[in-house]
């Protein structure tokens, strides 16, 4: 996984054109994110163009995210292709294409995120197990120009078990 998060306050800082692939935690908890990027102190943070693909995890409660921005002054996550996200969590398992947790100007564009998948049977979930971009958090956030395809809880039988996007 590629984690970023801190600055000398200046400048732009990118993270772009990387390739990530087969990412798999078979622990107990086995969190997965490709990307994490984000801090107070990076003026500009653009993670464009990007590749993650294979990420999986088999924690009962896991999470495994595709690319995953914690906070910024301006972050810019535009042009990444990230596909084959698996979990197989039981009780409130998530997996998720991008998530914005906060910043204050974000904008998420021209992404490509499909294929994330849910494979075991949910006993319990207290939200969505599967979300193509999640946001819940930020001051200016903008979502354009993103494609979200092939999301599939095949094993649930909980109602609200996949978002596209979702604002919390």
């Amino acid at each position: 996984r590629i984690l970023h998060g801190s600055s000398n306050n200046q400048g732009t800082h990118a993270l772009s054109l990387n390739t990530i692939s087969n990412l798999i935690s078979t622990g107990t908890g086995g969190l997965v994110i490709g990307i994490s990027a984000g801090a107070t102190t990076v003026p500009t943070l653009n993670v464009n163009t990007n590749t993650i693909t294979g990420l999986s995890t088999t924690g009962a409660s896991a999470a495994v995210i595709g690319l995953q921005i914690v906070t910024g002054a301006t972050v810019n996550a535009n042009s990444n292709i990230i596909n084959t996200i698996t979990g197989t969590g039981t009780t409130d398992p998530i997996a998720a294409g991008i998530t914005v947790a906060a910043g204050t100007t974000v904008n998420v564009g021209y992404n490509n995120i499909h294929t994330i998948n849910q494979n075991s049977i949910i006993t319990t979930a207290t939200g969505p197990v599967i979300i193509g971009l999640l946001f819940t958090g930020g001051v200016n956030v903008t979502a354009h120009n993103n494609f979200v395809a092939n999301l599939n809880a095949a094993n649930t039988a909980y109602q609200d078990a996949i978002r596209g996007i979702s604002v919390n």
